[in-house]
């Protein structure tokens, strides 16, 4: 079974910028998330993600807020782990990032 959640349009982050992301986790029970921040292979979760609680509502998981640092890497990698349907799924998403003032 292919988890990942890699979206056409990837979302893009800039520099200084706070956001959280909803995802949709097919299947009829979803309990125990949380999610690790990759860049580079490396986990930076308690750097990005310095505060809050991911959130499950149903099938819909939000992420902590992401908060962008002032020089961020090109790309992270967001794995959000969480039971479905008694089984332990692992589903990944990407986010891209630009500095302030770069022009896309």
């Amino acid at each position: 079974m292919n988890n990942d959640i890699w979206p056409p349009d990837v979302p893009v982050m800039t520099a200084g910028e706070t956001l959280t992301f909803s995802c949709i986790i097919p299947g009829s029970s979803v309990s125990s998330p949380s999610m690790k921040v990759y860049a580079n292979k490396t986990d930076v979760t308690s750097i990005i993600c310095p505060s809050g609680s991911i959130t499950v509502s149903g099938n819909i998981v939000t992420t902590k807020p992401i908060v962008m640092p002032g020089n961020p890497a090109a790309r992270y990698v967001i794995e959000i782990t969480c039971t479905v349907d008694g089984n332990i799924e692992i589903r990944p998403f990407m986010v891209y990032t630009r500095p302030n003032g770069e022009e896309r």
